[in-house]
């Protein structure tokens, strides 16, 4: 009786637990694919907030939850100090943010299509399309944007 009222009471708390930790579980809405041939170095800001750095792998996508309503300005760079620093700037919208970046074509930095010539509606990631910006939402951005 004593280990039925344990168990109880376990099998609860690992239940609401579950409940909880799906609740503050949020879907990435900001995914960057690097189709490059090589690591690429990001520094992400999002409005006035502080920068975050992350590197991607060549073939791989980073992804982050960011808030909707301020612009994202990006640095994108694939050897840091040698090669050309890629400045990027998405307007600020409710729509998700997956972008591929390509340094063999231009725009260099794109919405992403996923694969099949997109036939899927989803990312490389599996990430749903349906509510991805378009090329209009990505513009030229400058090394004074993403400077703290």
């Amino acid at each position: 009786m004593k280990h039925t009222k344990i168990m109880t009471l376990a099998i609860g708390m690992i239940c609401s637990l579950m409940t909880f930790s799906s609740t503050v579980y949020a879907v990435a809405n900001f995914e960057l694919y690097n189709k490059a041939n090589k690591e690429i170095t990001v520094t992400i800001k999002i409005g006035n907030t502080k920068k975050q750095v992350f590197r991607i792998p060549a073939g791989y996508a980073g992804q982050r939850t960011i808030t909707d309503n301020q612009p994202v300005y990006l640095l994108i760079q694939e050897e840091p100090g040698i090669s050309v620093n890629i400045y990027k700037k998405i307007l600020p919208t409710d729509k998700t943010k997956y972008i591929t970046f390509n340094p063999a074509k231009s725009p260099n930095v794109y919405p992403q299509t996923g694969p099949y010539m997109g036939l899927t509606k989803k990312t490389e990631s599996g990430l749903s399309l349906s509510n991805n910006i378009d090329k209009g939402y990505i513009q030229e951005g400058s090394m004074a944007q993403i400077a703290d």
